[in-house]
């Protein structure tokens, strides 16, 4: 059981472990999901889609981006300091490195913490932090490395030439997600049809709590889908 913040890199930790834990099953995608994410296509969508494609589905821009983390360089600011958090609250302490590159000569990138890795990837960059250890050691204390680690790792290599630049999620905000502190929208009952339309594979982020009928109704417009599909 990890206790992960989100900020920190113990989202990275958790899903390392589990690529590892995985990797001598007999999978073709390594899907990474929240408990505030939610399937919106039926499974046998889903294996479709995934299955014709065998490639890499995840958001990546290079940094310093001109779109995203304006408020941070760009995201270089990401990089440039050890950041070190405090407390429940995770208050950030900030140190500027005296190195502030990259090891192993690799290019900056960030992008969404969500994706649909195929096993290949997932293998990949398991070996590539196993081989090259000073990757661990410098995105252990930058900010929010959980939206960096891999897709540095991913576009440094020959793998680039088969990732779609789209994690598959339907994920909207409320304001610029290049905002600091910024968070997605919780989805209701009234954005049922934009989420149907989007063409996405999973939405996020839903609470029950504040509105379970947008769940209900997804419920239905899948099972409605998988009846169809099996006449």
């Amino acid at each position: 059981m990890y206790k992960t913040g989100r900020v920190g890199f113990r989202m990275v930790e958790a899903t390392l472990d589990a690529m590892n834990y995985c990797r001598n099953l007999d999978y073709d995608y390594f899907l990474l999901l929240s408990g505030q994410c939610y399937p919106i296509k039926p499974l046998r969508v889903i294996k479709q889609e995934l299955e014709k494609k065998n490639v890499a589905f995840i958001e990546y821009f290079k940094l310093p981006s001109t779109v995203h983390w304006v408020h941070e360089q760009g995201g270089l600011d990401r990089i440039k300091y050890y950041t070190i958090y405090l407390g429940k609250q995770e208050l950030p302490i900030r140190i500027p490195r005296l190195n502030r590159n990259l090891p192993y000569h690799l290019e900056p990138y960030g992008g969404s913490y969500w994706s649909c890795l195929p096993k290949r990837f997932v293998d990949y960059v398991l070996d590539y932090v196993s081989n090259h250890p000073k990757i661990v050691n410098f995105y252990k204390y930058c900010h929010m490395p959980g939206e960096m680690f891999f897709q540095t790792i991913i576009m440094n290599s020959a793998l680039k030439c088969d990732v779609v630049n789209d994690d598959r999620r339907y994920i909207p905000w409320p304001s610029s997600p290049a905002e600091p502190g910024g968070h997605p929208a919780i989805l209701r009952k009234e954005d049922f049809n934009q989420i149907m339309r989007s063409g996405k594979l999973f939405a996020r982020k839903f609470d029950a709590t504040i509105d379970n009928d947008i769940l209900d109704l997804i419920d239905g417009e899948i099972q409605q889908d998988r009846s169809v599909g099996q006449i």
